[in-house]
């Protein structure tokens, strides 16, 4: 009989160096499959507090990605792409939110033309995750094209020149690699932020895998901007109690910040 994991130990387990807080859910829901440590962890602490009648814990707002957990990245990693392999590191910070306490911050390094920094987190069964052994993984994307993506991004004070950065969406094409959509670039000075809004465009019908930051071209050591949290948006006009819990995993709902 498989052993159960208390929720400490579930933390604990996922938190390791390499996991990055991701989590595969097997459930009914498969909008709920493809998740994090974070958000599961919000997920148990406002079912206790909504027992005892008390209003639930949204950080920043709801924010999907928020990373107001010290240590946490809510399933964000480097790529490991031949191009930008060994560039970025992610690390939690405090501070740089206007609506939180702690932000993620992507660091980057030995950048060159035809190299980039990038980082993502899934949105659907990632291709390690295909063939997963013993059992298959089965999910719906929690991320659709028509939505809306929304992401606080702060330049670090200390670099010393403009960084641009962009957002990203990994899709699927045939054969199961993944094919990168650029969204819109901003040109950050030191110190200056700015919100993204993507209206994400058709992937060819194909399923959304991963979303993430993206910036490529430069040359010098520097850091990408802070990223607060982020959001995403289905264009539907759903009120306030449709922007709560797990409302990025369907076409049609409204949903919080990344």
């Amino acid at each position: 009989m498989p052993r159960s994991l208390s929720t400490a130990g579930l933390w604990s387990l996922l938190a390791r160096p390499g996991r990055r807080d991701r989590m595969y859910l097997p459930t009914a829901d498969g909008g709920r499959a493809i998740t994090d440590a974070v958000s599961e962890t919000y997920r148990l602490v406002n079912v206790g507090l909504a027992l005892s009648t008390n209003e639930p814990v949204t950080p920043k707002r709801g924010a999907r990605f928020h990373f107001d957990l010290p240590g946490s990245v809510q399933g964000f990693q480097p790529d490991d792409d031949l191009d930008s392999r060994g560039i970025m590191t992610l690390e939690n910070v405090k501070g740089h939110s206007t609506t939180g306490n702690r932000s993620l911050a992507l660091r980057y390094q030995h950048l060159a033309p035809g190299r980039a920094a990038r980082a993502s987190t899934p949105t659907f069964v990632p291709p390690e995750a295909i063939d997963m052994p013993d059992y298959r993984l089965l999910a719906s994307p929690t991320l659709y094209p028509g939505q809306e993506v929304r992401a606080g991004v702060v330049a670090d004070e200390g670099n010393s020149k403009e960084v641009a950065c962009r957002l990203i969406v990994h899709a699927y094409v045939p054969d199961d690699l993944l094919h990168i959509h650029y969204g819109p670039e901003a040109v950050l000075k030191p110190g200056s932020a700015h919100e993204f809004e993507w209206r994400i465009g058709d992937a060819g019908g194909q399923p959304i895998a991963s979303i993430g930051v993206d910036r490529g071209g430069g040359g010098e050591r520097s850091r990408l901007p802070r990223l607060p949290d982020m959001e995403r948006d289905s264009g539907g006009n759903a009120d306030a109690a449709d922007r709560r819990g797990n409302d990025v995993a369907g076409v049609g709902q409204r949903s919080r910040p990344l």
